[in-house]
């Protein structure tokens, strides 16, 4: 599950997939590039995870705060 407060525009791989909140996507095993980018704020924050067959990962971020 991806998600962000207040929102933001999820990229995985260099890819956009969707929007705050993102539940939808099944990756490969294996480490991929999580980006999250909210454009109003002008804010954003990259991390990797490492996704598992069978196992869910979360990455949140939170932009509110200054």
């Amino acid at each position: 599950m991806v998600s962000a407060v207040p929102y933001a525009d999820v990229w995985i791989d260099g890819n956009k997939v969707g929007v705050t909140p993102y539940t939808s996507q099944q990756i490969k095993p294996g480490t991929h590039s999580v980006r999250l980018v909210n454009t109003a704020l002008g804010k954003q924050k990259e991390t990797y995870v490492n996704a598992q067959s069978g196992k869910t990962s979360n990455v949140s971020a939170d932009f509110s705060q200054p």
